[in-house]
């Protein structure tokens, strides 16, 4: 899965952009209460847990992107719709778009099929 495996690299690529364009507009989020900033750190680190657990093509890290990705919806709304700038609106897009070609992917395509924990594939 030559795509599965781009699109996540495309999703910690859009992750690094933009934590590197609010470091360097000098205007981190904001997100509203220490709830919604926890939110957001769990959020972080699930996301990281299920692109690894994706690449192994471990099952698990199917429901773990999905409910990652439920929880970066609710941090959205929760923070409110405040966008700082054209770029940070983009990367959210972006963001939104390369999440849900992952979800529909894992969940479409012959994923479903996998085993609790793939078998090594011989090089094509």
């Amino acid at each position: 899965m030559r795509v599965l495996d781009r699109l996540i690299m495309a999703d910690v690529a859009l992750a690094v952009i933009s934590i590197a364009a609010s470091a360097a507009s000098g205007t981190p989020p904001s997100h509203g209460s220490a709830f919604v900033f926890g939110l957001w750190l769990a959020v972080c680190a699930g996301t990281a847990g299920a692109w690894i657990l994706l690449l192994l093509r471990f099952r698990a890290g199917r429901a773990l992107y999905a409910a990652s990705w439920a929880g970066y919806l609710a941090v959205v709304v929760l923070r409110g719709g405040v966008t700082a700038s054209a770029l940070d609106g983009f990367l959210d897009l972006a963001t939104g778009l390369v999440g849900g070609m992952i979800l529909a992917l894992v969940y479409s395509s012959e994923l479903p099929a996998w085993p609790q924990r793939a078998e090594a594939q011989p090089a094509r």
